[in-house]
């Protein structure tokens, strides 16, 4: 991997941090009007490292290691794609970061910090240099295809899939498409597009440092949004809400309102967390609310200067504490006033012009730039830590309080004004969302629901059962680490090899993943009070604690809660046709991309007597033995029943033991990955013909691969099989636990094609028990979050 400076072609690094520092050099040197391409060079070195947390960039490593895969599979790029994470995150998480390019705007006077106040910036709007002329697609095909992924937010596989349809079908000498969707995203993250230019805004200097807002014009990042056809096409002028509607009421007649959402979550950008940066995003409330999910719906609003202390000392001062919050409302000042005109603002809206008053109606973030927004005092241990109401810490776990005081701006105001800030846990500062129309800024600050969740309330829940078992017995936390250090592996899923040890140090990822296998780890974890513990909580419901948050967890992260009926009328078609098309041709088969890591090689004629060495050899895993036993007996059925081909003399038979599917799955048969074994555990669909003669989960069957093979005979296609021992479900009634069905291991082996294979399954052993696991649906693609 190397770097490029953009300034300084000539100039490649081999090292991020002598790429990182040059640039720190150039962004000094060059002019206050020139444009500088700062994102872009930030997204090129940081995609390579996996840093960026957006779909976007998901997407495109996953297809970078789809675009070696014919090549062959080392082990290298299998532990890669064994660690790569491409779940959806939260709201925040999901915002796709534009192309940019930043100048400096405007300088200020070195006054001293303290004497910063909010009057003593300038909006600066009109004084625009001049933009380049915006790069062009190559022809208008392009242009339509990346049109179509923009509107309709297509993965890059649906672009690829399009882009080979296309080529495959028109037979042109030369396609006028991008090779594929990383291509096309690529250039138009090089476009520069005027509404798209970002600027640079100095906003103090401090300890000789000069600190700069990087931020595109907030009107700018409203237009790009409803540039978007599908949003403007179904944009919202009226408000049933009955906060909205009465404010709606209130705005002169023949106005809208433009509800303003802003998104706010400091995040590191390097793997050792030196580097930092706090984004503020923006999005717009008349949008739906499943629409408003999408990435593109949301905008870069700016970068926000983070200040360094000269020394510990300093950054314990609280002068210095001051400072930064001081910074963060001039910066917020800046980014948002231009939406306050007096006289309101026109926008175009599906090629219509409407009249707005914007109002800020949420902002999300974390529970520190909660504190931060409402400035009361960040501490937990202040005498009213919470930024929402007026309840004394010693209260915050009371359920019966029925006397609250909720913090408002007439309120706060006053405490502030009358020097009494410290009586609320107040910060001694003047707070800008104060000056803004229609907003309370402590009930519109809210936390973001799923971090709230995931570092928040489950870390939470893993305490208390942790102090929970340790009352009852505390041999039981002991033994809940050493089960989840015997989670099965599963392509994507970290192990948890020291179970709960480093809990404190857990990522908001590390407990999604955590969430997955929980409900697993604590079922049948003790039986009786064998101990007389008072309060004894019953195994059972522990258990369904788990599978209720879950449950919960899940409906938190759906998108659909506000839907028109039209909305789900139209989802109820879909349906239909779903139907429809499933009676009317059978499902494509998953594709086998390649095998890869060959193990064994024998000829028909002489695989009994090397099935037989195979079973002896002590390097073997036990599944595998148990698959060269099955091997022969599975292949004539084969041949018998499902190819109806007799007497075939003479074949190769290639043993390997990776195989990687179409849509990315790899699947494995494997005697060692580092050092232990692992083979994949599937699920196949079955035939709609014979579905009524198994007990199925909604048409799936499961199965173990005990061996994949490739089999050559003469004149004939190759045929790609996989030795499966098959699970049935443990019991004819109640054979589903916590949604998931519950199965044992059966004696009964078959050799299916691989293109029979639906996709890998993430299956748990139940603990304490003989023969009894869990399908774990919470990690499973079907219903994976």
């Amino acid at each position: 991997m190397s770097w490029k400076c953009d300034f300084c072609p000539q100039r490649i690094f081999t090292t991020k941090t002598s790429y990182t520092n040059h640039i720190k050099q150039c962004l000094k040197s060059v002019d206050s009007s020139e444009e500088l391409s700062l994102e872009v060079m930030m997204i090129n070195s940081l995609e390579s490292e996996n840093l960026l947390n957006n779909e976007n960039n998901f997407e495109s490593i996953h297809e970078n290691s789809n675009e070696d895969e014919g090549e062959g599979e080392n082990e290298d790029e299998d532990n890669n794609s064994y660690n790569a994470e491409v779940e959806e995150e939260s709201l925040t998480s999901d915002i796709s970061h534009s192309s940019v390019s930043f100048f400096e705007n405007m300088e200020l006077s070195n006054s001293e910090p303290e004497n910063y106040s909010f009057n003593n910036y300038a909006s600066d709007y009109n004084n625009i240099c001049e933009e380049a002329e915006p790069i062009e697609f190559p022809n208008n095909a392009y242009a339509d295809l990346m049109a179509l992924v923009t509107n309709y937010n297509l993965s890059n596989e649906a672009t690829n899939a399009v882009i080979r349809f296309f080529n495959e079908h028109f037979n042109l000498p030369l396609s006028p498409l991008p090779k594929n969707a990383k291509k096309g995203r690529e250039l138009m993250e090089k476009m520069r597009i005027p509404t798209l230019t970002s600027k640079k805004h100095k906003i103090l200097t401090h300890n000789n440092i000069d600190y700069y807002l990087f931020y595109h014009p907030v009107l700018n990042c409203i237009k790009n949004i409803l540039s978007i056809s599908d949003i403007s096409q179904n944009f919202t002028l009226r408000f049933e809400n009955f906060k909205w509607k009465n404010t709606d009421a209130s705005l002169p007649h023949g106005s809208s309102l433009l509800s303003i959402i802003l998104y706010s979550d400091a995040t590191t950008t390097d793997t050792l967390g030196k580097s930092s940066l706090h984004p503020i995003y923006i999005s717009i409330g008349n949008i739906s609310t499943k629409r408003r999910t999408k990435s593109d719906a949301k905008q870069l609003l700016g970068y926000l200067p983070i200040l360094k202390a000269k020394d510990k000392s300093e950054k314990k001062s609280k002068d210095f504490k001051k400072l930064v919050r001081l910074t963060f409302h001039n910066s917020m000042k800046f980014l948002l006033d231009p939406l306050f005109a007096e006289k309101g603002i026109n926008l175009e809206v599906d090629n219509k012009t409407f009249w707005f008053f914007p109002r800020i109606s949420t902002i999300i973030c974390n529970w520190p730039e909660a504190a931060t927004f409402s400035l009361v005092y960040k501490s937990t241990n202040s005498n009213f830590p919470c930024h929402f109401c007026l309840i004394s810490k010693t209260l915050l776990a009371d359920t019966d309080l029925s006397d609250v005081t909720f913090r408002n701006n007439e309120n706060m105001q006053e405490y502030f004004y009358n020097n009494a800030g410290q009586d609320v846990s107040l910060e001694n500062i003047p707070n800008y969302f104060w000056s803004i129309p229609s907003i309370n800024v402590y009930s519109a600050t809210v936390p973001d629901r799923m971090h709230h969740l995931d570092l928040g309330l489950f870390h939470y829940q893993i305490e208390f059962t942790q102090a929970l078992l340790q009352k009852q017995d505390s041999s039981l936390v002991n033994k809940i680490d050493n089960r989840l250090s015997k989670i099965p592996r599963f392509q994507k899923f970290q192990m948890f090899t020291n179970g709960l040890q480093s809990i404190s140090r857990m990522t908001a990822k590390e407990y999604r993943i955590l969430m997955k296998v929980m409900v697993f780890v604590v079922d049948n974890l003790y039986k009786e009070n064998e101990n007389n513990v008072e309060n004894f909580v019953e195994n059972k419901k522990l258990s369904e604690v788990y599978a209720k948050w879950n449950k919960m967890y899940m409906m938190s992260r759906s998108e659909i809660f506000t839907e028109s009926d039209l909305e789900n009328f139209r989802l109820k078609r879909q349906d239909i046709i779903n139907v429809i098309n499933k009676k009317q041709k059978k499902k494509k088969p998953t594709k086998l991309l390649n095998f890869s890591s060959k193990l064994f090689e024998t000829r028909l004629t002489e695989a009994n007597i090397y099935c037989c060495e195979k079973m002896n050899d002590p390097n073997i895993n036990d599944n595998m033995i148990k698959g060269f036993n099955r091997f022969l007996e599975c292949f004539d059925e084969f041949l018998d029943n499902i190819l109806e081909v007799k007497n075939i003399k003479e074949c190769d038979i290639i043993i390997y033991d990776t195989a990687i599917l179409e849509n990315g799955s790899i699947i494995r048969a494997k005697n060692k990955f580092h050092d232990k074994p692992w083979f994949s555990n599937v699920a196949i669909s079955m035939d709609s013909n014979e579905s009524s003669d198994y007990q199925s989960d909604e048409g799936l069957c499961y199965g173990k691969i005990l061996l994949m093979a490739k089999i050559e005979i003469e004149e004939k296609p190759p045929l790609n099989l996989a030795l499966v021992q098959w699970y049935d479900f443990k019991f004819e009634k109640n054979s589903y636990l916590y949604n998931c069905p519950l199965l044992k291991l059966v004696e009964l082996y078959n050799l299916i094609p691989i293109e029979t294979i639906d996709n890998i399954v993430h299956i748990i052993p139940c603990f304490d028990e003989d023969n009894e696991y869990f399908v774990n649906k919470y990690i499973s693609y079907s219903v994976y979050f």
